[in-house]
């Protein structure tokens, strides 16, 4: 498949143990990781002055990024209904290089459900999707017939009967 990480999940894989790291690890073996040139240069922004990486291991890891990956330039710009307009070109990318999904952790991108044929998942999602693609697609069919607010209705399993 072909994935599209938003810079706020690279920056958490990158910056912290968890779900982000193992989605960018499990991207990079076994799917193609698609950025951009924006997320290139919001990534090095954000490693120098939210995480307070010093700037030379800040352009290491943007520079590897950018050897390991598919980086891949704005399409179309998309005409979106979303406040911060420095993700349009973002987006714009990921629907022009036809990825398969788009990973954010970002509420207002992930309101949007989906752009063309490319769903836009929070990284429990994506993770969920590729752990279980069945329980995946019927959560999701479940939220578009009326699920939480977050989308989802969360797999109960039925214990057995103590004995």
């Amino acid at each position: 498949m072909r994935i599209f990480l938003d810079t706020n999940v690279i920056a958490s894989a990158l910056s912290t143990r968890g779900l982000c790291a193992d989605l960018f690890r499990e991207t990079g073996k076994f799917h193609e990781l698609l950025v951009s040139g924006q997320v290139l240069d919001e990534l090095q922004r954000v490693l120098t002055g939210k995480f307070s990486l010093p700037a030379d291991a800040a352009r290491a890891a943007v520079d590897e990024i950018a050897r390991d990956a598919i980086v891949v330039e704005p399409g179309d710009q998309l005409e979106l209904d979303i406040s911060d307009k420095a993700d349009l070109p973002i987006l714009s990318a990921a629907a022009g290089a036809k990825a398969d999904a788009f990973v954010t952790g970002d509420k207002e991108v992930l309101s949007l459900g989906q752009i063309a044929s490319m769903p836009i998942l929070s990284p429990r999602e994506f993770w969920m999707m590729l752990q279980s693609p069945e329980a995946f697609v019927a959560q999701r069919k479940l939220a578009r017939l009326g699920g939480t607010e977050k989308g989802l209705r969360p797999i109960r399993r039925r214990r057995p009967p103590r004995r």
